[in-house]
């Protein structure tokens, strides 16, 4: 079966989705009502165009298993050339440029296999596959067809990710501690006094943050916020975020979205805490100032959603403090070239 790219979106908006696009966010939509019974883990079609725009950082692609050779395009495009499934693609720019990544999501019967033997296809000259999949929580992960099929194309389990929900409303109502400020903001640049620290703290995460192959050190820079901000500018999603700041600067960061095709399901992002600030609680303390001014700002918010490394014991104990309910196993494969 032909192996097709989606062209890059084209329009200055992320409107006007294909037939492509469409079935892409679909097959999301699909996979996330059979493990959670829900489709707040789904993605948006917003958000699947936005994301082939490029930038400095990664270049991304979306390519469809189809029965039918021909093109096919991300916006204003009605072609259906049937599709069996879909995989979308990374290509980071600026750390692991020796690895392709992507995720996996079969629509029809028997398609898993040809989209996992067809990964390797587009490694371009990179040597690392890094292939994510989804497993239903509680079941025994080596014996799930997802797992099976990597396995048999010589892929090895590197990092497992706990998807899980909260509703919104069991969270109480946070209280700052003297000394610490909390600083509520949307979009992506934080108030102007905290950029620096807000850099430093993003850089951490880069290198704490458990991964299934760690990567180098980057600086973090303003450019770069400048970059992300102009790249969601063109989304209908919303980004939430909070900071914790002492004297000295930030020491705690959490973030969000809100997308008006999943209303009801804030997903929460990136929490990090400084290296000289943990074991204080302010990650949890962060989580709860956001959900605070997320529900006061969106009524329509029932759930949080959120995924949680089973390797980062920090945070898997600030989830499970707060109460949140595992769904399902995003777990991340490897494959050395």
């Amino acid at each position: 079966m032909p192996l097709i790219r989606i062209s890059s979106a084209h329009l200055d908006t992320n409107d006007q989705p294909s037939t492509a696009i469409a079935a892409y966010v679909e097959a999301t939509r699909a996979q996330s009502i059979a493990l959670t019974g829900r489709d707040d883990f789904a993605l948006s079609a917003d958000r699947a165009v936005g994301t082939l725009r490029p930038n400095s950082q990664r270049r991304a692609e979306l390519f469809a298993l189809t029965e039918r050779d021909g093109k096919l395009r991300a916006q204003d495009d009605d072609t259906d050339l049937g599709f069996r499934g879909f995989l979308a693609v990374i290509y980071p720019l600026d750390r692991r440029t020796d690895t392709v990544e992507a995720d996996v999501y079969p629509v029809a019967d028997g398609a898993l296999g040809e989209l996992i033997s067809s990964f390797a296809t587009l490694a371009e000259d990179r040597t690392t596959l890094s292939l994510w999949a989804k497993i239903p929580f509680g079941e025994p992960m080596d014996e799930h067809p997802h797992a099976q099929a990597l396995r048999a194309e010589g892929y090895e389990l590197a990092l497992v990710e706990q998807a899980a929900e909260l509703g919104i409303g069991t969270l109480g109502t946070p209280v700052i501690p003297a000394g610490l400020r909390a600083e509520f903001f949307t979009g992506i640049m934080p108030p102007t006094d905290l950029i620096d620290s807000f850099l430093e703290i993003m850089a951490v995460a880069d290198t704490d943050v458990p991964s299934a192959e760690p990567a180098p050190a980057r600086e973090w820079t303003r450019q770069m916020l400048e970059e992300a901000a102009a790249h969601h500018a063109r989304r209908s999603a919303t980004i939430l975020n909070v900071v914790l700041a002492d004297a000295a600067g930030v020491v705690a960061f959490t973030t969000a979205n809100v997308d008006p095709e999943r209303p009801a399901a804030l997903e929460q992002g990136l929490t990090v805490t400084q290296r000289r600030a943990r074991g204080q609680g302010l990650a949890t303390l962060a989580k709860h100032v956001l959900a605070a001014e997320a529900r006061a700002r969106y009524p329509e918010l029932e759930r949080i959603t959120t995924f949680n490394a089973l390797d980062n014991a920090a945070m898997l104990a600030v989830n499970n403090k707060i109460g949140l309910v595992p769904k399902f196993y995003e777990t991340n494969w490897i494959k050395k070239l």
